[in-house]
């Protein structure tokens, strides 16, 4: 994710030609018009808030609203430290105000599952973390979150391995996810799925 950006104005915008726009993103070439999204708004991503991005005939156009999160970035911050701290109880009305704020953003909503989960409210976390992959199917953290909830209070290790599953597609490099697929895997005695998977984490 890209931290560094920098904003000049209150909305951003980076405008090109689908000509030029695959000199600068040659990996990008071939890909389907959703998985190009993806890739923008993963990298154009200010820490937790994601450009809207757009793919029409020959222009792609991604736009960042700069005044938005600067205003929400501060208050976000002082949520992650609070939980760091499991000052649960003091982060989670800031939390719901930038929640209220601005609803698209899917890790508000991830936090909140955190949160909500660490409170011992199973299902509404569940509800938390669903909102937050309507928003970004593809926020690791949260599906990784889904499946150790199935795992650990549903026992539903099916449901769990299959956000373990979709929580590696979506970030292979996340030797974390892998290694709890495995061990999920194996509590089912699915004893060649999770050593596929632990040969994959040993190997990042």
């Amino acid at each position: 994710m890209r931290s560094d950006l920098t904003l000049t104005r209150p909305c951003r915008f980076f405008i090109f030609l689908i000509h030029f726009f695959y000199t600068i993103f040659p990996e990008l070439e071939g890909k389907s018009k959703d998985d190009l999204v993806h890739a923008l708004k993963v990298y154009y991503s200010y820490g937790p808030y994601k450009p809207k991005v757009s793919v029409l005939n020959e222009t792609v156009t991604i736009e960042l609203d700069k005044d938005k999160m600067l205003a929400q970035e501060a208050d976000y911050r002082k949520v992650l430290t609070l939980c760091d701290r499991k000052n649960f109880n003091e982060a989670k009305p800031i939390l719901m105000k930038l929640i209220a704020d601005n609803p698209t953003v899917s890790e508000y909503h991830r936090v909140m599952g955190q949160i909500l989960s660490e409170q011992g409210d199973q299902d509404a976390a569940i509800n938390h973390l669903i909102d937050a992959l309507r928003w970004d199917s593809h926020n690791g953290w949260a599906l990784l979150m889904m499946g150790n909830i199935f795992a650990k209070y549903k026992k539903d290790i099916d449901t769990a391995i299959k956000y373990c599953d979709q929580a590696m597609a979506s970030n292979t490099a996340d030797h974390i996810s892998l290694t709890n697929a495995a061990y999920l895997a194996f509590s089912k005695k699915r004893l060649f799925k999770a050593s596929d998977y632990i040969e994959k984490a040993l190997s990042i």
